[in-house]
């Protein structure tokens, strides 16, 4: 897929002339520049001589002009302009950029256009922190938040706190509370969340369909490193809204997991959660936000009824036994 941006500034050959035009006589021609800069990019294969700085990336040399790396990137500004080695013999060596890479970031330069993938986001990123061209960071970031979807959000948002690019890290982050039903059971990035990271996501305004999904997330995240994980289930488990849960989830999905049943704690919140649907108690635990179908007009539509008392019958009987 790619993604492009072109300058919105020149409308092209023929131009309105604005009153600020009328009175001082000039013009702007947006096609002139656009034939300048195709021009200039085209000095570049044409191994003209005006391309008077090299950048060597493998085994391919990239020619540029001085003065367009200068003006777009401060690291070649600092460089070009300096007493350094690769200043005074106008060529630089750059590591850990592939050749394909160092080419659409020159494209990009050159004409305000790269091929973006998925696939390469990330080395697109890294390249162009290293070489400081923020105009190809906002670029890139757009993008991204663009396709942002369950199998990419945990990715981007990684991406964006490690080169600090706080709008696609608050765009990620949001995708994935709005989409945790999907993210927490199709995307395995999901399962190497840091204790922490789960943590925060649990006790933020997740929009989920019910409160099991949740709980199974939890279990899946903890059995994916038992040994390590373990230790956070009890703290996960209370951070659950049980008292959302049907009766139907309580007793055929959550009090068959081996983690609920062999810990007190656990056992009691479970309980706990029957017991106020026999007893409502005035301060009830509030479902998370749910995404509004069907014939629904209100959030409260979709509050679980209380069922009809049946404490003592199976299977919840068998637990108080």
């Amino acid at each position: 897929m790619n993604f492009s941006f072109s300058s919105p500034d020149y409308p092209g050959q023929s131009h309105r002339k604005t009153e600020q035009e009328e009175k001082s006589g000039e013009y702007r021609f947006g096609q002139y520049l656009k034939n300048m800069l195709v021009r200039i990019n085209q000095q570049r294969a044409e191994d003209n001589p005006l391309c008077d700085f090299t950048i060597v990336v493998g085994g391919r040399k990239f020619r540029a002009h001085s003065l367009i790396l200068s003006t777009s990137s401060e690291y070649f500004h600092a460089m070009i302009n300096s007493r350094m080695k690769e200043g005074i013999e106008k060529c630089v060596q750059i590591k850990n950029v592939s050749e394909e890479i160092m080419e659409n970031i020159l494209d990009f330069i050159y004409t305000g256009k790269i091929p973006l993938r998925v696939e390469t986001i990330g080395q697109v990123i890294e390249a162009a922190s290293f070489m400081q061209l923020p105009d190809l960071l906002i670029s890139v970031v757009q993008y991204a938040t663009k396709i942002l979807d369950e199998e990419n959000c945990i990715f981007f948002q990684k991406l964006g706190e490690l080169y600090k690019l706080e709008n696609l890290v608050q765009s990620s982050y949001k995708y994935l509370l709005d989409h945790f039903d999907e993210v927490s059971t199709t995307n395995d990035e999901f399962l190497s969340l840091t204790s922490s990271e789960l943590n925060g996501i649990l006790l933020d305004d997740i929009t989920v369909s019910s409160e099991t999904v949740v709980y199974k997330a939890v279990v899946c995240w903890v059995k994916h490193d038992l040994e390590e994980r373990q230790q956070y289930f009890v703290k996960f488990f209370k951070l659950l809204r049980l008292q959302v849960v049907s009766v139907d989830d309580l007793a055929n999905i959550i009090v068959k997991e081996d983690m609920v049943t062999s810990n007190c704690e656990c056992m009691a919140a479970v309980l706990d959660s029957y017991d106020a649907r026999v007893r409502p108690r005035l301060n009830i635990e509030q479902p998370r936000k749910k995404p509004l179908s069907g014939d629904a007009t209100s959030i409260r539509e979709f509050n679980i009824p209380k069922p009809t008392p049946t404490f003592g019958t199976a299977p919840f009987g068998n637990l108080m036994n």
